[in-house]
């Protein structure tokens, strides 16, 4: 699992379904586990999230009725993951909170992070932003209070808190958290949180009805998103400033 993203989508597809061909020949349950896990992740991948859900709910299953907690924990995560894209956040919930109790359970503290992150994502997204807050901060925590080494996972998570401060009006904790960050953060990082002040910024001069600022702000943003890697912070940004874009009643913008 921790090398899986270098292999391009389709050898990905291709490697797994072998694999799932050779369990079925051996009776090999931990192998159909990992093939159906690496399908889900390949599906995902390619957008396609029935087949992705389907590959996933079985190596769940399977993980669950074997005891492959490792393999259980993720498949849980990104079920979790497609459901909340499918906006079923109920189900979502269930997933993440039976992924969360086993990464406990079994003391995978970067699986208990994340799962509390996305968490903490899916709250953001419903536009509950201090519940929202409360799960990212538990994500922080816990990934200070274990020492976790998996940088990228600890950059999304300071800006979501940074982003669910903003959108609060709590603006002084904001500036805390992005002084605390800032020397760790790679490039992209750095564009992405770039992506989320712009965002703020324009908000604040559409209410001042500064419209030629908002306007090149806007242009600003829209520019700089074309470049990042990170989807969820960049389709937030634009969805923050949609009001703004109104707004301006710009056919060009």
């Amino acid at each position: 699992q921790t090398t899986h993203n270098s292999t391009p989508v389709s050898e990905l597809e291709v490697l797994a379904t072998k694999l799932l061909t050779l369990s079925q020949k051996t009776n090999d349950s931990y192998a159909a586990t990992v093939a159906y896990y690496f399908l889900a992740r390949s599906y995902y991948q390619c957008g396609n999230t029935a087949q992705c859900l389907s590959n996933a709910s079985m190596c769940n299953e399977l993980s669950n009725s074997n005891q492959y907690t490792d393999y259980y924990i993720s498949s849980c995560n990104l079920i979790g993951v497609v459901y909340v894209a499918m906006s079923e956040q109920f189900l979502a919930l269930d997933y993440y909170l039976k992924g969360l109790y086993a990464a406990k359970k079994a003391k995978n503290y970067a699986y208990v992070s994340r799962l509390l992150n996305n968490i903490g994502d899916m709250f953001h997204n419903l536009g509950v932003y201090e519940e929202a807050l409360i799960y990212f901060k538990k994500a922080k925590a816990c990934y200070d209070e274990h020492n976790l080494e998996q940088r990228d996972t600890y950059a999304i998570i300071a800006m979501n808190i940074i982003e669910c401060d903003l959108l609060l009006g709590k603006e002084d904790e904001a500036k805390d958290a992005i002084y605390e960050i800032a020397g760790l953060l790679k490039k992209e990082d750095s564009d992405i949180l770039n992506c989320i002040l712009l965002s703020n910024e324009i908000i604040f001069y559409a209410k001042q009805r500064d419209y030629e600022k908002t306007k090149k702000l806007i242009i600003t943003l829209l520019e700089d998103v074309k470049h990042h890697y990170e989807f969820s912070h960049i389709f937030t940004s634009l969805l923050r400033i949609r009001n703004a874009i109104y707004q301006l009643r710009d056919r060009e913008i």
